[in-house]
């Protein structure tokens, strides 16, 4: 598997999806505390090692196999990403200004960019594929 295709399906990993969630959790209620440079630690330090560790030792073939594994090598690219980080985005400044409301909000942007290529029809023409078509791929 390629590095790009390795990046891209490191997101499914449980371990990846626990660091990333519970430090969006512990980085919004530090924020809401006010703690903003413990909260930055929060949010990045356990994203940034569990992407290190589960691309350095988990085996990522399953996930590429999968139906959510065809799902983001067809929807999720860098847009979407960036996406996924405004929606992290709104939950900081939610909580720094206690709108428990607009955390929700930004939550609810997350999720739709998770499931943008669910909602939209046609949503590949808008965004392109996030793996470019290969020939291994059409042949799998």
């Amino acid at each position: 598997m390629k590095f790009e295709e390795q990046i891209l399906y490191h997101q499914l990993h449980p371990a990846k999806l626990a660091a990333d969630i519970g430090g969006a959790i512990a980085s919004t209620y530090l924020i809401w505390q006010h703690h903003f440079w413990w909260a930055m630690l929060c949010a990045f330090v356990p994203a940034l090692l569990g992407s290190g560790l589960v691309l350095r030792f988990a085996k990522l073939d399953p996930y590429k196999n999968s139906r959510i594994g065809r799902y983001i090598a067809r929807f999720m690219n860098h847009w979407i990403e960036a996406w996924r980080f405004a929606g992290q985005i709104i939950m900081w400044i939610a909580a720094w200004y206690h709108s428990g409301w607009a955390i929700f909000g930004g939550a609810l942007v997350v999720i739709a960019a998770w499931s943008f290529g669910l909602c939209v029809p046609n949503a590949t023409r808008l965004i392109g594929p996030a793996v470019p078509e290969t020939a291994s791929r059409r042949s799998s």
